[in-house]
């Protein structure tokens, strides 16, 4: 065989793996999980009912089940999260797109493809920031209404 051939055939491989194979691997690793998890659960009670037929199974269901979070509890996760990323992203947008430009001021003849190169970089991720914070913004208001 032609190295060639091997190297475009490698060249084809590697998106569909990554595309295609890789997804179809992680859902089916987590539905055979959640699938485990489910046949265990049953086997437990079904053990319990052998042993003790008086036995409250949605009682001894629910004490086999994780705890839940409260909606409070959950929004304030998901808001410190929000919180964190935004600062994040939109201080790393601010710097990239910042730096770019002194860049490109500096260097005079790649101006256009610096800052096209900014823009495209430096303004996305400021953006994600902004939205992340401005979540964050509104998830405060939910929070007050849902504490009333």
């Amino acid at each position: 065989m032609d190295s060639s051939f091997l190297i475009h055939l490698g060249d084809i491989i590697k998106p569909i793996c990554i595309l295609a194979v890789l997804p179809t691997v992680i859902v089916w690793l987590f539905l055979r999980h959640k699938k485990n998890e489910t046949e265990k659960r049953t086997e437990i009670v079904m053990a319990a009912i052998e042993k003790n037929g008086e036995i409250n199974v949605e009682e001894f269901i629910n004490s086999l089940s994780k705890p839940r979070k409260s909606a409070r509890e959950v929004l304030l996760l998901r808001m410190h999260w929000e919180i964190l990323f935004g600062s994040v992203f939109t201080i790393f947008g601010a710097v990239i797109f910042i730096t770019l430009a002194v860049l490109a001021i500096c260097m005079g003849d790649l101006k256009e493809d610096i800052i096209a190169f900014g823009c495209c970089c430096g303004i996305p991720t400021f953006a994600i920031g902004i939205g992340l914070l401005a979540a964050y913004k509104f998830g405060m208001k939910t929070l007050k209404e849902l504490e009333n």
